[in-house]
């Protein structure tokens, strides 16, 4: 059966001079990987981190790799070129779901957040300490309360920060005076819950861009 289908790009991997192997969330079908043939140049908006797509594709339960159709977006895309900032949290999410997602999970409440808070990002104005709150919810809509946070800081500075920013509203984290030191040590206690939480979470290499943001 031929399907349309919403899903955020994860990544791309070459597999010819034309084609693309890809890994997508999709709404309904979860994590999966598809592969795009003859069609880079045409494609190539589309296949970015974190691209709201929507992908035809014919389901098969024989074919772990299946065809992709058709690629067009369902929401419109952040441009790198005019919003740098955003895209550099783009790739941020795009490490971060790749450490948490695996082949075949269907998780339609984390799919509906990841949407609106896309729909959010492109029309905010003030993104600088967003991230933190984007962190605490996705966590939550995995299944791990910040409430169960090991302390393995003990009374360090991480540790108090994030027992602060994790009782925050979106709107209080976006308003929130902190300086670029302490949104490092917040940074660095919320990715040790992820890897306390998260089995074989890896090394997050984006970190020196999204630092940048909040400069």
């Amino acid at each position: 059966m031929l399907v349309q289908e919403k899903a955020f790009l994860l990544s791309r991997i070459h597999h010819s001079d034309s084609s693309f192997i890809i890994n997508c969330f999709t709404e309904n079908y979860g994590y999966k990987t598809f592969i795009l043939k003859g069609a880079k140049k045409k494609y190539a908006a589309y296949i970015q981190s974190m691209s709201p797509i929507l992908i035809t594709f014919r389901t098969s339960e024989k074919d772990n790799l299946q065809v992709l159709y058709q690629i067009d977006f369902f929401a419109l895309p952040i441009s790198i070129q005019d919003q740098i900032n955003k895209t550099g949290i783009l790739f941020f999410q795009n490490e971060i779901l790749k450490n948490v997602l695996f082949e075949g999970q269907v998780d339609k409440e984390l799919f509906e957040f990841l949407e609106q808070e896309y729909n959010w990002l492109y029309h905010a104005n003030n993104v600088k300490n967003y991230m933190f709150f984007w962190l605490f919810e996705c966590i939550a809509k995995i299944g791990f309360s910040a409430n169960n946070y090991v302390d393995s800081f003990q009374d360090s500075i991480e540790n108090k920060l994030f027992h602060q920013f994790k009782e925050l509203s979106k709107k209080e984290i976006l308003e929130i005076k902190i300086s670029s030191i302490e949104k490092e040590k917040l940074l660095s206690a919320i990715l040790h819950y992820y890897q306390l939480k998260i089995p074989n979470f890896k090394k997050i290499n984006s970190i020196s861009t999204f630092k940048e943001i909040w400069e």
